[in-house]
């Protein structure tokens, strides 16, 4: 499991299913602030863009989020 905070987490996680039968690229867009970041930090964390949040375990949410915040680390 990577060393992340539980809220970034949940955040994911909450963003993940606040929506039915979308892909994560999309469900994360807005969390993430756009499909393009949503889809960098899930490549990062080597995650299918194109996956649905059911599909994932906690240690994968955890990786996206920890992907996204060295992401906005580095801008």
């Amino acid at each position: 499991m990577t060393d992340v905070d539980r809220r970034p987490v949940f955040a994911v996680i909450d963003a993940a299913f606040a929506q039915r039968r979308k892909t994560l690229r999309a469900a994360l867009s807005g969390w993430a602030g756009g499909a393009p970041q949503a889809e960098k930090a899930l490549v990062a964390a080597g995650v299918d863009p194109t996956a649905r949040g059911e599909r994932l375990a906690v240690a994968e949410f955890a990786a996206i989020a920890a992907a996204h915040e060295r992401g906005q680390a580095s801008t």
